[in-house]
């Protein structure tokens, strides 16, 4: 019995509407846009299937040869590895990317017991340089094998983790972060800002890239103190005991408030040492508030210096403003893109640069489709288009002084190169030919000549073909002469990152780098070949531009990027700050590999005179003021931190090293075997199932078994679904086939539903059959509209084994076609259990034509819209307002009261007026209509069933707070406890038949009395609206989402009893 129901649930899949409940049920979710068709093919190495279509080959096998080197130290570091091959699908594009029908509405379920079966899979974008590449390639390998390793397994594994394991976020994410960047700059910065500059949320409340980064400080801290070793314990007894917060303290010894007050004392201590040493521009000087946390991705003052350009982009949609310096008056220029949810953003989108001081020319991407340029008049919003689709993605660009030519950094089949662009001829020219990262080019004033930042090993262009294992994590400073194209100069040789490069005048060039910890800007003398730096900040600059004797740059605070404009800022004023304690670990760490390779090459050779090799090049020693060369002496075997402990553990943070630049792995990446290319062949797999406990008003308990079979990219989907009492003689099913891989979706669906009452020695059984096709058109991600036609039928019969004379009762049967259309707009996003923010809306309109009988046609009109908004930290106000209406011939009807999924349930009486009312004596009664009667819900206070009428009205308001997660300071590892949910509410609602209510004389509180030859009309004035209000608990129960509500009903002025309510099921 058992292995046939696990068979049964493997088949079965969940639906986006229900087929089993009488509850009224609104249709949300997300849209994904195809704007392309994609042709897949896919090749094959030890570990790894790569998956490309069109102009992907190349990436792919990038893609392979990268996913390769890192899979054995992955696997080493969080102690598993997978049960097959990896499957890896490379998008050329951000924008492609974003048309995945992959994962779409993964969290669109009502009723708990939802078990989704993990898949060894990714998806990644090329996003323009290698090391970026790699670095999201390596979190991507290492979150899905978490992800897997705490979920995955056998069946049985599956379902005790969906019901028992629940994560948060900074657990599995932060671990990834951490696999892939280790303890970079970007850690560094936000932490202390987290801790010096504002109040950190608690973890458990961090959600998106807050949760994932400290996370990875987290995972940092511990392999820091406690040895890389104990990251892999620490996951595989999560697995176990099922709790992250015990599994870090068994394993470190430490109970885990005092393991987080020491986590942030490791980083707090740090940057105490920062704010001494630094400083931070006044508040006065911030050019704007940044309420709505825009991202700002690139800033640029006009030849004259009067009008300042920059980009805020919110979640994906992105405005181009111009600002006025002397007025302070700002303009948008355009508006684009839309709002991204659960995937990733293209931040590099938009770029702009100025052609001159009334031109502003933006490099934009239109639907997905194609890259354009934007040559925008400042003064007249006027905009000339010019067609640009030469690459998959643009990084940066400039234009040169004479406004004749762009310079541009840009990717096509995964390699990142300069290229110029002749406005007037619309010529295009590679520049660089190379497997090296070519970034943030800029022209030198009154030249023709570029200056750019690289991570290449030398300063010759040519078509020799580098070893990927060369390329390296340091980017350094190259300008390229058009009349020398073979050779390049090397203005800056350090171990750092330089980047962001600009020529303030003749003579001097400005650019960012981490030499010290934190990205400053530094002077370049190009006649004195000397580096100097210039600023000191506290936090990283992001993004910067500087014309006359102005300075913008973008710094985060409290979290958030702002934009602070420094007038009269002095560039020939040098600087100087100690190292971050992070970038001291770094350098020697760097230096203790460069002296373990020496000595295994040259014993004799020392490393300071290596590294003084290093910093020359063809002859020429380059002078940089802030070189590694200053801590060679620094002994590396007795190495301590004045902010650390003074116990012997120092030497665990050199022998815990993991080299992360390429160069340190002598593995020949183009060795690698790779087989293929193969042509793509559509597999389905069990994508999850719900096993669910469902209380339908009309039939009582049942089951509910779901499933969902998909194909790799969930382009087609197979759905279907049994609802079953257990006397088996009602129930509900259903199958649906989805088409969703081109524009327009596409769905098929059958369902049927028997209802049967044995009110005595006769049987009634209705039968409900119907045939739909719909089909979708979504405009953007959150908004789509669509449309189905339908054909129906009802049948009712009686049968009896005692009395033969009911058999001869004729069955009745109606057949119906139809048509309906919908409008769906949807901005959810969840961040946590019963925790949401954004807002849902549906409107729907359905008729039923009856073709064997007119008089049976009827329509129905519902809208429902619903509201979540955080308060404060952790408090969320819910709101939902719906409104439904039968029409027609035969209008059906609404029953409002209750609760949706209400164990223990009441309804009020049925008595012998009631159309629910079935006489034991009197077979044959048709009541058909109860396969369309839809009962409303929540209306607390009431039982099922309280009012009814062909028009209903609701409206609820919830308060919804985590109480233990706001007010217990502790750490909470109860599952039940952690997901404890208090609920203030109240309810208001009415349902009707003829006026509204809203009338004075409704329908409710007016009565036609009739004694011939007389007729009284007679007015109660009754409140015709039901209000409701009280207090509810929820929490997650056995992997079910459990509601207790206690409601008070009003009707008519008069406080009720209380109700309770026990229901199992999200939101309301």
């Amino acid at each position: 019995m058992v292995k046939h129901i696990i068979i049964l649930s493997i088949f079965f899949i969940l639906s986006q509407q229900t087929a089993y409940s009488q509850f009224t049920q609104f249709t949300f979710g997300k849209n994904r846009v195809q704007y392309k068709d994609f042709e897949w093919q896919y090749i094959s190495s030890p570990n790894f299937e790569v998956f490309f279509y069109k102009d992907g080959e190349k990436t792919a096998r990038l893609t392979a040869q990268f996913a390769e080197d890192d899979f054995l130290k992955i696997t080493d570091f969080v102690g598993f590895a997978p049960y097959s091959k990896i499957k890896i699908f490379v998008y050329n594009s951000i924008t492609d990317l974003q048309q995945s029908n992959i994962g779409i509405n993964r969290q669109n379920f009502s009723y708990g017991g939802q078990t989704n079966f993990t898949k060894s899979q990714i998806e990644i974008a090329f996003t323009g340089t290698k090391i970026s590449y790699k670095e999201e390639l390596r979190r991507s390998i290492a979150e899905m094998l978490i992800y897997e390793m705490m979920y995955g397994g056998n069946l049985r594994d599956m379902l005790q983790s969906s019901y028992l394991l629940s994560l948060p976020e900074w657990f599995i994410g932060g671990a990834a972060e951490y696999i892939a960047k280790g303890w970079n700059v970007v850690l560094d910065n936000y932490m202390h800002d987290a801790l010096l500059n504002r109040k950190m949320k608690r973890l458990e409340n961090m959600e998106g890239e807050e949760a994932k980064i400290v996370g990875q400080s987290i995972w940092n801290y511990i392999v820091e103190k406690y040895g890389k070793p104990n990251v892999a314990n620490i996951l595989n007894l999560t697995r176990i005991v099922r709790n992250e917060e015990s599994s870090i303290q068994n394993t470190l010894g430490v109970s885990f408030p005092r393991f987080l007050t020491q986590w942030k004392n490791f980083y707090y201590e740090q940057g105490k040492t920062i704010v001494d040493s630094h400083k931070f521009p006044d508040e006065s000087s911030k050019l704007k508030l940044n309420e709505k946390d825009f991202v700002y991705n690139k800033v640029a003052f006009s030849p004259n210096g009067n009008l300042l350009a920059f980009s805020e982009n919110e979640k994906g949609r992105y405005k181009v403003k111009v600002r006025d310096l002397s007025t302070n008056k700002e303009v948008i220029l355009e508006k684009g893109g839309y709002q991204i949810i659960n995937q990733r953003i293209d931040y590099d989108i938009p770029v702009l640069a100025w052609q001159n001081n009334n031109t502003l020319v933006v490099v934009d991407e239109q639907e997905g489709k194609e890259t354009n340029l934007l040559f925008f008049d400042v003064k007249t919003k006027k905009v000339n288009t010019v067609y640009f689709n030469y690459f998959t993605h643009v990084e940066d660009m400039d234009i040169s002084d004479d406004g004749g030519q762009i310079v541009l950094s840009a990717s096509k089949d995964g390699q990142s190169d300069i290229y110029t662009y002749d406005i007037e001829s619309k010529r295009l020219t590679n520049i660089t030919k190379d497997i090296f990262d070519d970034l943030n080019p800029s022209y030198l004033r009154k030249s023709r000549s570029i200056v750019f930042s690289s991570n290449r090993v030398n300063d010759t262009l040519s078509n020799v073909k580098h070893k990927l294992n060369t390329i390296t994590e340091r980017f350094n400073i190259f300008i390229y002469d058009p009349k020398n194209t073979k050779q390049l100069k090397r203005i800056s040789n350090t171990l750092s990152t330089d980047i962001q490069p600009i020529a303030v005048n003749e003579n001097t060039i400005l650019f960012n780098s981490d030499q010290r910890g934190i990205f400053h800007l530094y002077r370049y003398d190009l006649k004195e070949g000397i580096s100097t730096q210039i600023t000191n900040f506290s936090q990283s600059v992001l993004a910067f531009d500087y014309k006359g004797k102005n300075l913008i740059v973008n710094l985060l605070k409290d979290g958030i990027q702002h934009l602070y404009l420094l007038n009269d800022f002095d560039i020939s004023v040098s600087t100087f700050t100690n190292k971050t304690m992070r970038q001291q670990v770094i350098d020697v760490r760097r230096l203790n590999a460069m002296r373990s390779k020496n000595q295994q090459n040259a014993p004799s050779t020392d490393t300071k005179d290596d590294e003084e090799e290093d910093e020359k090049e063809d002859g020429k020693e380059i002078s940089t003021q802030d070189s590694i060369k200053q801590d060679v002496n620094i002994n590396t075997d007795d190495y301590k931190f004045d902010t650390f402990s003074d116990k012997p553990k120092r030497k665990k943070l050199l022998k815990n090293y993991r080299p992360s630049t390429p160069d340190d792995d002598n593995k020949d990446l183009e060795s690698i075997k790779i087989d293929g290319a193969f042509p793509y062949e559509s597999k389905f797999g069990v994508d999850n199932t719900i096993f669910a406990i469902v209380i339908d008003p009309l039939r009582g308990p049942g089951f509910v078994l779901q499933g969902s079979m998909t194909d790799v990219l969930e382009n087609h989907k197979f759905n279907a679904g049994i609802f079953a009492l257990t006397s088996l003689r009602s129930g509900n099913y259903f199958v649906e086939y989805e088409y969703l891989k081109k524009r327009l979706d596409y769905r098929l669906r059958y369902d049927r539903q028997t209802l049967s009452f044995i009110p005595s020695y006769f049987t009634q059984k209705y039968v409900l059959n119907k045939v739909q096709a719909s089909t979708s058109y979504p405009l953007n991600i959150t908004t789509r509209f669509t449309g189905g036609v339908f054909v129906a039928n009802t049948d009712f019969s009686v049968t009896s084994d005692q009395i033969p004379s009911v058999l001869r009762i004729p069955d009745r049967n109606v057949n119906y076609a139809g048509f309906n259309i919908e409008f769906v707009y949807d901005n959810s996003v969840s961040t946590g259990l019963n925790v949401m923010s954004g807002a849902r809306f549906q409107a729907r309109y359905e008729n039923f034509f009856g073709l064997s009988e007119r008089g049976k046609s009827f329509n129905n009109l519902s809208f429902e819209g619903r509201f979540y908004r955080p308060i404060g930290k952790a408090f969320v106000f819910a709101a939902r307002a719906t409104y439904g209406q039968f029409g027609g011939s035969s209008p059906k009807t609404y029953r409002l009261g209750g609760m949706n999924n209400w164990l223990f349930s009441q309804a009020e009486p049925v008595n012998s007026n009631n159309p629910l009312f079935v006489d034991p004596n009197e077979p044959g009664k048709d009541l058909t209509d109860l396969l369309f009667t839809q009962y409303i819900g929540s209306m607390r206070g009431f039982n099922w069933n309280k009012l009814s009428g062909n028009n209903y009205v609701l409206f609820n308001a919830e308060l919804r707070m985590p109480f233990l997660k706001y007010f217990y300071k502790s750490s909470v590892t109860s599952n039940f406890l952690r997901n404890l949910q208090f609920v203030a509410f109240t309810d208001v609602g009415a349902a009707w038949t003829g006026i509204s209510p809203f009338n004075r004389e409704n329908a409710l509180n007016t009565n036609i009395i009739s004694v011939p030859p007389f007729t009284a009309k007679v007015s109660n004035f009754k409140n015709p609206f039901l209000i409701g209000y009280g207090l509810g608990v929820r929490t997650l129960l056995l992997g079910y989402y459990a509601k207790f509500d206690v409601g008070w009903g009003i009707e008519d002025k008069v406080i009720l009893p209380p109700t309770f309510y026990f229901t199992l099921g999200y939101d309301f």
